[in-house]
């Protein structure tokens, strides 16, 4: 039925844009291109090229107003008009035109009603609204809504958490979504919901890859690396992580510091992994913080100096990293420098055993020491601690892919035009 009055409107407008012409033909265009050729002396008998030419150029000035507000006013254009307001963060007007065309089922202007609603900077945020319209455009196949969903229901955020109904959206919106695919992969990865399978993982992040899903490299380099159902292949893993690198991705610019620091696939360079290490620390991962300041503390790749590994191990430290925890509290323990500071120590040590069940448990003794003047930590917790803590530089990448996988995204690719 839509359909057929969509067909009986297309008729109507034809028909009035045919009267339209017939009509200003008769009382403007003639006239006007007869005027115009008198003007230049032409005579409209002799020259019936230029005559033609006038009054098509005059016409063409008639109509275009028709045009251009017939097209100004079609959802496609609305939408994108709507969406540049998106983009300069003018939120309220946008999602005013957005969810007029949302009411009429417009798909994408569903998808962009539910992402100005779950925008956090938007003063009417709402979460709840957010995932009622990403439903409205899931089911009428929008992947990026559908990946959305199932992130929701993936991380149990807004929607009672659930694997066996994020699946089932991942593997609707993974039909076109690299995000989706990525996320299929992670899923595989770490046994979210299904049994953890390597093969699967490296699949589907292939498949995202291929779409340009950055985060997608880093993982099928970590799978080679570490030779997860794959043969151990340290050159395909270095491929991968310097093209996610060269999209300036952190991760990768850690885990190439790894290769380089571990000797995998190139020639051992303590330097060299500094100066990755130093690339991702400064775009904020912590785990490369955490090694810049191991580099300062022991003089790994650079000359100890225990001023930047207590800066670079307090950046890591405001980040929730244990192991910088630790090793900060150490250093204050120890006065290595003239840094002593008991007192900061034990605080740094507290917060640590908080943040890691296993170590709480094993330190209990330390934790419970009220007396921060004669706080003490025996030598083979030190040393224990510190052993610990070397291991970090082995582990971090594995650390980072763990912690790289709950990272919330936006499931979203910018389109420029709209459905």
């Amino acid at each position: 039925m839509k359909k057929f009055f969509n067909i009986i409107k297309y008729i109507i407008y034809i028909y009035l844009f045919l009267f339209f012409i017939n009509n200003s033909k008769e009382y403007l265009v003639v006239p006007l291109s007869e005027a115009i050729l008198e003007y230049f002396n032409i005579n409209i008998f002799n020259n019936t090229l230029y005559s033609f030419l006038i009054e098509l150029f005059i016409l063409g000035l008639c109509t275009a107003p028709i045009f251009y507000l017939y097209v100004f006013f079609q959802p496609n254009s609305v939408w994108l008009r709507a969406y540049k307001k998106y983009e300069k963060n003018n939120y309220e007007s946008a999602l005013k035109s957005f969810e007029q065309l949302a009411i009429k089922g417009h798909q994408d202007a569903q998808m962009m009603t539910g992402v100005i609603y779950s925008t956090e900077q938007f003063s009417g945020y709402d979460l709840k609204k957010a995932i009622q319209w990403h439903i409205k455009a899931a089911r009428q196949g929008n992947d990026a809504s559908q990946c959305y969903i199932a992130f929701i229901y993936h991380h149990g955020e807004g929607l009672e958490q659930s694997y066996k109904r994020a699946i089932k959206w991942y593997r609707r919106s993974a039909k076109t979504s690299k995000e989706a695919q990525y996320q299929m992969g992670i899923l595989y990865f770490n046994g979210f919901g299904v049994s953890v399978d390597y093969k699967k993982a490296m699949l589907w992040f292939k498949r995202a890859a291929d779409q340009g899903m950055i985060d997608a490299f880093v993982f099928i380099g970590h799978l080679y690396q570490e030779g997860k159902d794959v043969n151990i292949d340290y050159d395909a893993a270095m491929k991968y992580y310097n093209l996610a690198a060269k999209q300036d991705d952190a991760n990768a610019k850690l885990c190439i510091g790894m290769l380089h620091n571990d000797g995998l696939g190139v020639k051992q360079d303590f330097a060299e992994a500094v100066q990755w290490f130093k690339k991702a620390a400064e775009q904020g991962v912590s785990n490369a913080q955490f090694n810049m300041g191991l580099a300062f503390d022991i003089g790994e790749g650079v000359l100890k100096n225990s001023k930047e590994a207590i800066r670079w191990y307090q950046l890591a430290v405001d980040q929730g990293n244990v192991p910088a925890m630790i090793n900060l509290g150490t250093i204050y323990y120890n006065g290595e420098d003239t840094n002593l500071d008991k007192k900061e120590a034990k605080k740094l040590f507290k917060l640590a055993f908080e943040n890691d069940s296993a170590i709480a448990n094993d330190y209990s003794e330390i934790i419970n020491n009220e007396d921060d003047e004669s706080f003490y930590v025996p030598p083979k917790y030190l040393e224990e601690l510190k052993k610990q803590n070397t291991k970090v530089l082995k582990t971090s990448l594995e650390e980072n892919n763990q912690v790289n996988s709950n990272i919330i995204f936006f499931p979203f690719n910018k389109r420029k035009t709209g459905k």
